[in-house]
């Protein structure tokens, strides 16, 4: 248990032992509940809260233990087991996933289920987690790609903004995966003297068939333009997987229609190629669903689809040359 105001933890700081996000609303006083991903965590007695969702699997554990009882030589892993690894190791992982890419590095450190643990944990061979490591490179990709497109508009508009920390499913205002505030100042560059207003803010999204379209926000009178939040909801599927696929992009488009919630600007970003074997590959009655969701989504230039060439193979390649690293690193033990 902390005592009040007696450590060195921020207020503002969300995190606390192990790297674990704080809820101290729930059992009252700082850092007395720890939120892993599968379950809460008391740090005053060193247990959690509920059974342990692989006790069956554990059979000589108590499906109330922290980290199997062994708290000097291992780290708890989400709620479900332990890890027998370091400190040095997990800081070393993390050099060498930010050396291969910033963007990849910022989506892994805002992962649930792609953190430095879980490349360790996959590149030594003791768990398979391969599918969410290939999704937070994909979100780092695609997130690289979206800032450059919009760096063309530099001078003449503003960007700030990164991804989400807590990619809760199911939350009211949707599981976006980044995000970019977007604002612009009066200049040569885009404000029209004539018409006193901004010229058109725009950039180029794809209609339901797949062909680019340019999507525009209106300009207005007043000196600095807040355009507002764009919420980017990252998929990165593998194309030759068609009827998986469909669900996925269902989901993605479900979620993404959720993010528009409080006015955001709402894009669902894919692989090309998948889309497009997907609304050219299944039924008409399913390809009507899509194209229905597609619409609520685009309703009112509120939202649209970004799909980017070879995603899945790129972030398939990056993701395999990280743990091709981590694996040869001498800095990182088993």
């Amino acid at each position: 248990m902390l005592v009040p105001n007696r450590h060195k933890s921020a207020d503002d700081y969300r995190y606390g032992f192990q790297g674990q996000e704080k809820d101290d609303e729930i059992r009252g006083g700082e850092g007395n509940s720890l939120n892993y991903t599968f379950r809460m965590h008391d740090p005053r007695i060193g247990r959690f809260f509920a059974t342990d969702p692989l006790e069956s699997e554990f059979p000589w554990n108590s499906p109330y233990a922290f980290s199997e009882n062994r708290v000097i030589d291992g780290l708890e892993f989400e709620g479900l087991e332990v890890v027998k690894t370091t400190t040095n190791n997990l800081n070393s992982v993390s050099k060498i996933i930010k050396a291969n890419s910033g963007h990849i590095f910022e989506a892994v450190s805002a992962s649930r289920n792609a953190r430095a643990v879980h490349w360790w944990n996959h590149a030594k061979g003791h768990n398979n987690y391969w599918r969410s490591l290939k999704g937070a490179t994909g979100e780092g990709i695609a997130a690289s790609i979206i800032d450059a497109n919009f760096a063309r508009f530099g001078g003449s508009y503003v960007f700030t903004g990164g991804f989400n920390p807590d990619q809760t499913s199911g939350s009211d205002d949707g599981t976006w995966d980044f995000m970019i505030n977007v604002a612009t100042v009066k200049n040569m560059n885009n404000y029209d003297k004539k018409k006193g207003q901004f010229r058109p803010f725009e950039i180029n999204l794809y209609d339901f068939d797949g062909d680019e379209v340019s999507f525009p926000w209106d300009g207005n009178d007043i000196e600095i333009q807040n355009i507002g939040n764009i919420k980017f909801e990252i998929k990165t599927f593998n194309p030759k997987n068609i009827n998986a696929n469909y669900y996925g992009i269902k989901k993605g488009f479900e979620q993404a229609i959720k993010n528009r919630a409080g006015g955001d600007v709402s894009i669902l970003v894919l692989d090309r190629q998948a889309y497009l074997n997907v609304i050219n590959g299944v039924s008409k009655e399913r390809r009507g669903v899509l194209e229905d969701l597609y619409n609520t989504l685009q309703d009112d230039d509120k939202g649209g689809i970004w799909l980017i060439n070879d995603l899945h193979q790129r972030a398939n390649d990056a993701a395999g040359d990280i743990i091709r690293d981590i694996k040869n690193s001498k800095d990182v033990t088993d």
